[in-house]
C-alpha cells in the first residue's frame, strides 16, 4: 500500500527565516566525513517549523519533553483562508465546525512561507476552540501579530497545542482531511521545538 506524503516543513539552515528578534540558524561542520562527519548545530527552539507548548506562555504549562506523543498525531481539515478578511476567516472556520471535532486544523493564510504572522485574532481562536479543535497549523512564524500573545494563551490554556511555520500548503486541497504527523523534538524543560510535520493523503 501506497501513501502520498507531502513534507510541510521547511529546510533548516542560516537562510532560514526567523521570527524577529528570534536566533538565527547557525550550522558549521564539526568533523568531516574521515572520522564521520558531524555538523554543530545552534538555533532557538521555535525556528523554521516548530509547535508552541502550554510552557512558552504559561510558567506551569507543559513542557515539549512531557507532551503525550498521540496530542501530535491527528486527522486534520485543511482550509485556505489566504484570499480571506479576518471576519471571512471566522465565518469559514465556523462553517466547518462540524468536521473539526476532536481534530487539527491547517490554515494556508499567506501565498507563501515567511510571514512572521498568521494575523489570526482572538475571534478566530474562540472558533477554532468552539468546534473543538485539537491541534492548529500555520504557515506564518506565528499566529499573530500582538506581542502580549492573547491568542496564543488562550489556545495553550485550552490544550490546542500551535504548530508555526508550515510550507508547501499549495499541495494540498481545500476542504480535504489529512492525517497529520508532527515530529517535535523532545527537549527538556522547552515551550517550544523544531519539528517534521508531514500530512498523509486518507
Amino acid at each position: 500500500m501506497s501513501f502520498r506524503v507531502i513534507d510541510l516543513s521547511v529546510t533548516l539552515g542560516p537562510d532560514t527565516p526567523v521570527y524577529p528578534g528570534d536566533p538565527k540558524v547557525e550550522m558549521e561542520l564539526w568533523q568531516d566525513v574521515e572520522a564521520g562527519r558531524v555538523e554543530r548545530l545552534v538555533m532557538g527552539t521555535h525556528a523554521g517549523t516548530h509547535v508552541d507548548f502550554p510552557l512558552h506562555v504559561s510558567p506551569k504549562g507543559a513542557s515539549a519533553d512531557v507532551v503525550e506523543p498521540s496530542r501530535l498525531v491527528s486527522r486534520a481539515l485543511f482550509l485556505d483562508v489566504s484570499g480571506l478578511s479576518a471576519s471571512e476567516r471566522t465565518v469559514a472556520i465556523r462553517q466547518m465546525a462540524d468536521r473539526l471535532l476532536n481534530k487539527g486544523l491547517i490554515l494556508k493564510t499567506h501565498d507563501s512561507f515567511g510571514h512572521h504572522s498568521a494575523q489570526l485574532a482572538e475571534t478566530h481562536a474562540t472558533a477554532i476552540a468552539e468546534a473543538g479543535v485539537v491541534l492548529l497549523a500555520v504557515d506564518a512564524l506565528s499566529v499573530e501579530d500582538d506581542g502580549l500573545l492573547p491568542v496564543h494563551r488562550f489556545l495553550l490554556s485550552r490544550g490546542i497545542y500551535i504548530v508555526e511555520g508550515l510550507c508547501n500548503l499549495d499541495r494540498l486541497r481545500h476542504g480535504c482531511e489529512y492525517l497529520l504527523f508532527v515530529g517535535a523534538l523532545k527537549l527538556a524543560g522547552a515551550g517550544g521545538a523544531p519539528a517534521r510535520v508531514l500530512a498523509v493523503e486518507l
